[in-house]
C-alpha cells in the first residue's frame, strides 16, 4: 500500500477522499433544506417536515464528525471559513462539469483552474487554522 491510504499511484489520499465525502454532505445540507421548504410549502405535512429535519440532522451530525478528522480548528470563524472552502472546491467542480457537458471547454478549463487555486486556499486555511489550534493550546496538526 502506498502513503496516505492510496492503494495505487492513480488513488487519491485518503485526505481528498475525506474532503469529497465533507464536501458531498454539505451538498446534502443544502439539498435537505430545499426539500424541507417544499414539504412545507407545497404537502404542509409536519410529519413529513420533522422526519426531513431529523435526516438533516444526522447528516450535519456525519459531516461534523468527518470535518473534525480534517480540520483541527475550534476557535474563532476558522471551522466555518474552513467547511465554507470545502463546499466551494466541490461547486467550481460542478461548474466546470457543466461547461464540459456544455462543450465549452476554454471555460470548464478555466475553472478547473479555479478550483485548483481554491484547493491552495483551503490548505493555507487549514495551516492557518492549525497555527491557532497551536497558540491557543490545543495541539492542532496540519
Amino acid at each position: 500500500m502506498l502513503r496516505g491510504g492510496r492503494l495505487s499511484e492513480a488513488d487519491i489520499p485518503l485526505e481528498m477522499d475525506l474532503l469529497w465525502a465533507v464536501a458531498n454532505l454539505i451538498q446534502c445540507e443544502e439539498h435537505l433544506w430545499s426539500i424541507i421548504g417544499d414539504i412545507r410549502r407545497e404537502l404542509g405535512d409536519k410529519k413529513l417536515e420533522r422526519r426531513a429535519c431529523a435526516l438533516l440532522d444526522e447528516v450535519r451530525d456525519l459531516r461534523a464528525h468527518l470535518m473534525k478528522k480534517l480540520v483541527p480548528a475550534r476557535k474563532y470563524e476558522l471551522w466555518c471559513e474552513l467547511k465554507h472552502s470545502i463546499s466551494q472546491l466541490y461547486r467550481i467542480g460542478e461548474v466546470a462539469s457543466k461547461f464540459v457537458s456544455e462543450g465549452k471547454w476554454d471555460d470548464a478549463v478555466e475553472m478547473l483552474a479555479c478550483q485548483k487555486k481554491a484547493l491552495e486556499i483551503y490548505v493555507k486555511s487549514l495551516l492557518l487554522s492549525a497555527e491557532v489550534e497551536k497558540k491557543a493550546g490545543r495541539g492542532g496538526k496540519a
